[in-house]
């Protein structure tokens, strides 16, 4: 596992979230400020930060199959 810094385009705030592959596509939740945003992380770097509507995050969430418990 990968630990990746996340800096937040709305607030600023600096997030981590750990990654198994070089490759990262996927939808990713600011924890201070709660902005929705797209992520693409290429070989530990984040290429792509594109903010996201609730819709088109819920959408995300179901096309990659991910779950929140």
């Amino acid at each position: 596992m990968k630990m990746i810094r996340i800096t937040c385009p709305a607030c600023h705030v600096d997030s981590q979230m750990s990654i198994k592959d070089d490759l990262f596509y996927g939808p990713f939740v600011c924890w201070k400020c709660k902005k929705k945003m797209i992520l693409r992380i290429e070989h530990q770097q984040v290429t792509e930060c594109t903010p996201i509507d609730d819709e088109e995050y819920y959408a995300q969430l179901n096309a990659n199959h991910i779950r929140r418990y």
